[in-house]
This record gives structure tokens, C-alpha cells and sequence, in this order.
């Protein structure tokens, strides 16, 4: 059964912008640690950043109607060896979303913008 379904296109433009401004506390307060590492790793690539927040963007939405307050830090993109997408839940939403949940992600990126796609499911 599907709980929600979000969507978030994002111009890579305007979170160049918001790092440019704010930098570190910005990354401390959307990142994860390991987040943090690939973005590092990557060469602060900007593209990086984008997809990681229109991907937490859309896992939001689609998740929404079981967490009322959510955090960006408690919501972790990771990908398989393969570049498979996924999500990793900690702190309170991981204690709210119940097990059975899974979430269906898809990311992907054209020059100026990136879109993010998720399904939420039991």
C-alpha cells in the first residue's frame, strides 16, 4: 500500500547560492556526517548537495502524513554499490516510521536542475 508520494525539482543555482552564504552551518544543519564526507569527498561538488537536499525534499512529502516535525539530519541518502538510491532514518522519525515502511527514491540531475522523486510504501 502506498502512504505518499513526493516530488522536488530544485535549481542548482539557488543552493549554490544558500552554501556560498552559509557555508558549514548550512551543511551542519542539512547533512548527515556521512553526507558530509561524500560531499567533501566529491570536491564540494554542488550537484552533490542538490541532489541530497531535493532528495530529502521529496522523501519529506512522501513521508509526511506519518511525521509532523522531521529533521534533515535524521534523514540519511545513501546509494548501493550499484548507485541505487536509499534511505536511512535516525532519531525521532526513525523511532516514528514503522519498520515495514520502505521508500522508493529516484534522483536525477540535468545541468541547472536536479529532481527527486519518492514513493513511501508498506
Amino acid at each position: 500500500m502506498i502512504l505518499g508520494v513526493g516530488c522536488d525539482i530544485l535549481m542548482v543555482s539557488r543552493i549554490d547560492s544558500v552554501y556560498r552564504k552559509f557555508g558549514d552551518k548550512f551543511l551542519d544543519r542539512l547533512l548527515t556526517d556521512n553526507e558530509k564526507k561524500l560531499f567533501h569527498d566529491r570536491n564540494d561538488c554542488i550537484y552533490t548537495l542538490a541532489k541530497l537536499f531535493s532528495a530529502k525534499e521529496a522523501v519529506f512529502k512522501s513521508i509526511g502524513s506519518l511525521v509532523q516535525v522531521m529533521k534533515p539530519r535524521e534523514i540519511e541518502i545513501t546509494h548501493n554499490s550499484m548507485g541505487v538510491p536509499s534511505v536511512v532514518f535516525y532519531g525521532t522519525t526513525a523511532s516514528i516510521i514503522p519498520c515495514s515502511t520502505a521508500i522508493h527514491l529516484s534522483i536525477s540531475d540535468e545541468i541547472d536542475y536536479v529532481v527527486s522523486y519518492s514513493v513511501s510504501c508498506v
